[in-house]
């Protein structure tokens, strides 16, 4: 009978298929061998047990690429997170020959983000982050809280200082600061660390293109400053003496950038709380299913962050929202600065 005659060749060709399939297994050539066992596969659909022997054999070789596959993940997460990041970007390497999953696709491309961070600045990795507080009762325009998916950003660990500004002045021909003025067109005294202040929001922008960065909005500052938890202060949900230049560290002025090393936050950013006020790129807005109004003209009004040396524990909490008016007599004031951040370029 020539059907069977015709089966017996298609049992023959295939037995011979999963002898070199189980070779190429052996040999730990593990895709050529899925592809060789997926050729038997057509080949038997009408002969159950050549079936369930390529069916065992397909499993045995998807086992070992997830074996494989996630033992390089683990490696590269391992990696990532103790800041190594050249041997985890080699491990994803590995993994991606196993299994081009999103997650492998995503890390890969936080790794190599994560390698071209410029100086002086923290990689924010894309992701949702909590913005916003809705148990405040005095405060209502900060809630409701809720989440916000944001793409992958860089922030400056630190304000901008009085010695980085003033390379700007000098390259720039732009406005000195009004104290600046004062002391005799020069950086007062001792101040060259501390956070530069009197600048306008369109100084601030203007500096911030003059290095080729530009100011965060109000969600990316806060998720800057509030990590991945939704932490109620930079450094975690509860307030802390010590950690940050408030109305506690008994100081009357600001203090130079970095100083309160123990407050920085999940990202590694410093001086998120105290010190000086922050420009952020936002104007102000009633978050998503607030019971508030808007008051005329508040539409023109812009979002700072992070509180000052004056300010006690209620202002330094990262949700907090002070508003500014550009044009107002408030906007240069010797208690708002700024920092930069910058969006990743792929």
């Amino acid at each position: 009978d020539d059907k069977d005659i015709e089966r017996e060749i298609r049992v023959t060709k295939t037995k011979r298929q999963l002898l070199k399939t189980r070779s190429l297994f052996e040999q730990k050539r593990y895709h050529t061998a899925l592809r060789a066992a997926r050729e038997c596969d057509q080949r038997v659909h009408d002969l159950p047990q050549l079936q369930k022997e390529i069916a065992d054999l397909v499993a045995k070789v998807n086992a070992a690429i997830d074996r494989k596959y996630t033992g390089y993940m683990v490696k590269a997460k391992k990696s990532l997170k103790n800041g190594r990041l050249k041997e985890a970007k080699e491990a994803l390497k590995q993994a991606i020959l196993f299994r081009k999953t999103d997650e492998v696709k995503a890390l890969s491309q936080e790794v190599d983000d994560r390698l071209a961070i410029p100086e002086g600045m923290a990689y924010i990795p894309a992701g949702l982050c909590v913005v916003g507080d809705s148990t405040q009762q005095l405060w209502k325009r900060e809630g409701p809280a809720h989440k916000v998916d944001v793409p992958a950003f860089y922030i400056d660990i630190c304000p901008v200082t009085n010695t980085q500004y003033l390379t700007f002045v000098k390259a720039t021909g732009h406005r000195m600061p009004p104290h600046w003025v004062k002391a005799g067109n020069k950086i007062p005294e001792g101040k060259e660390n501390h956070p530069v202040v009197q600048v306008s929001l369109a100084d601030a922008r203007a500096y911030a293109s003059w290095v080729n960065k530009r100011l965060p909005t109000e969600i990316e500052w806060e998720k800057a400053a509030r990590g991945p938890g939704g932490w109620k202060y930079p450094w975690g949900d509860e307030y802390k003496t010590g950690m940050a230049n408030d109305d506690n560290a008994g100081r009357t002025c600001s203090v130079p950038v970095g100083s309160f090393q123990d407050g920085k936050s999940f990202y590694g950013c410093l001086d998120m709380a105290g010190n000086v006020w922050e420009w952020t790129n936002t104007k102000f807005y009633l978050y998503p299913g607030s019971k508030e109004k808007m008051e005329r003209g508040e539409e023109n009004l812009y979002v700072i962050k992070g509180g000052c040396f004056m300010d006690d524990k209620l202002f330094l909490r990262s949700s907090f929202r002070e508003t500014v008016d550009p044009k107002g007599p408030y906007a240069v004031r010797t208690t708002l600065g700024f920092r930069c951040a910058a969006s990743v370029k792929r």
